[in-house]
């Protein structure tokens, strides 16, 4: 009798075992799903030719688990076209800010095999919105896209979300809790096509302006994607560079430089809206006092103060200011680790010498939102006389947030004092 109680009581507890199990892994679903889609081997950079010379490939998934109360999902399965690669892909769930009915999940590929390109779930998709399955308008549909690691071959495929629900009950959780994901705060990762397109740029014209000793030149630059099936992503920077240059009152004088973003756009399929996009990086500048003429130029900077207002560089880093001598670059002058602030001032004085004619100073921030800035105050002590020139001159790189800058341009500004 004892011996049978026992027996039950160890079949009771491997029930019990077993139940909870189930529950803590009901959010995993295992089987298999297969799904035809589309390869380009040799993805082009212009986006309107995605869809040319594409091939036939087949995704297969194994597994899929969403985590509502983390917003997390993860999926592993494979690809098959030429070769059967495996991927791991697991991230977190974010409702677009971009796009209606849309959640977007910044996965990674944990193999290595694969970067993911685009990983979303659709409601209610869209035709403009289907690059394989176009017989998928009006169903809610799970679209992967992946580029091999390396290479610019590029899979895709838009799953029926019906038939993933099917295999991965839980996959019901995208629907269920849409209105639960957070917002996608940042909203750079979820426009794919910046990932493996190249943009078309175009300069938008802007008039220099001068009021008195006050001068003002800006830049405006438009660049342009497009996909597969005909749709425009257009995003549009303006950052403007002014000066204000002293002319002699007194033994000393000050000259202002500021460059600062002014205007930020991106537009959708004629859509437009204000979310800043684009940002300025590697922004440097370099200011000099030089001679207007034949006029020789002896004054010289006493004391130069720089500030900006912008974000961080990721990780930090150590950066130093280099000052000309006399018409002659010279060695820098370092200053320390960056903080991590919004908002950082520096100064450095050259009171112990009478030959610091300019001065070069990188920012250690980003430049993202409508009046970021990065300003430059030189204090100089007046020598010559007749005109002369103080000037600056802004270098500066524009791309996102993943660092690809492909605009590299610069903006001088400058005055004539006397």
């Amino acid at each position: 009798m004892k011996k049978a109680r026992k027996l039950m009581c160890c079949v009771l507890c491997m029930c019990m075992l077993f139940f909870s199990y189930g529950v803590q892994a009901a959010d995993l679903d295992t089987g298999l799903l297969s799904q035809n889609g589309k390869v380009n081997y040799d993805l082009p950079t212009s986006g309107e030719d995605m869809l040319d010379r594409i091939s036939n490939a087949t995704v297969s998934l194994d597994t899929m688990s969403v985590d509502t109360e983390n917003n997390e999902v993860s999926i592993q399965g494979s690809v098959q076209a030429l070769e059967k690669i495996d991927f791991s892909l697991s991230g977190h769930i974010y409702r677009s800010r971009t796009f209606d009915n849309y959640l977007y999940m910044d996965a990674d590929d944990q193999t290595g095999n694969f970067e993911v390109i685009s990983l979303a779930y659709m409601q209610n998709a869209k035709e403009n919105e289907l690059f394989v399955a176009p017989n998928l308008q009006g169903e809610s549909v799970v679209r992967l896209i992946l580029l091999k690691t390396g290479t610019r071959e590029l899979y895709l495929f838009e799953l029926d979300a019906a038939n993933c629900e099917e295999v991965f009950p839980n996959c019901i959780q995208f629907q269920n809790h849409y209105d639960s994901f957070p917002w996608c705060d940042e909203s750079i990762d979820e426009v794919w096509w910046t990932k493996v397109f190249t943009p078309a740029v175009e300069t938008v014209e802007l008039p220099a302006t001068r009021s008195g000793r006050v001068a003002g030149v800006s830049d405006s630059k438009k660049f342009t994607y497009r996909d597969g099936v005909g749709n425009s992503y257009i995003y549009n920077i303006t950052i403007k560079a002014t000066s204000s240059i002293s002319g002699k009152s007194s033994s000393k004088g000050l000259d202002t430089f500021k460059f600062a973003v002014v205007g930020q756009t991106f537009t959708y399929n004629g859509h437009t809206t204000t979310t800043p996009y684009l940002r300025v990086y590697n922004l440097k500048c370099e200011a000099s006092l030089i001679k207007s003429g034949t006029n020789q130029n002896k004054d010289y900077m006493v004391l130069a103060q720089w500030d900006y207002k912008g974000y961080k560089e990721t990780g930090g880093w150590s950066g130093s200011i280099s000052v000309t001598f006399g018409g002659l670059i010279s060695g820098s002058i370092n200053f320390e680790q960056y903080k991590e602030t919004k908002v950082e001032t520096k100064s450095v004085n050259f009171s112990d010498r009478t030959n610091v004619q300019g001065v070069s100073i990188p920012c250690k921030g980003i430049l993202r939102d409508v009046g970021d800035h990065f300003d430059v105050n030189i204090t100089k002590e007046f020598v010559s006389s007749g005109n002369r020139i103080s000037k600056a001159k802004y270098y500066y790189s524009l791309g996102f947030d993943r660092g690809d800058n492909f605009y590299k341009g610069f903006l001088l500004t400058y005055g004539t004092y006397s």
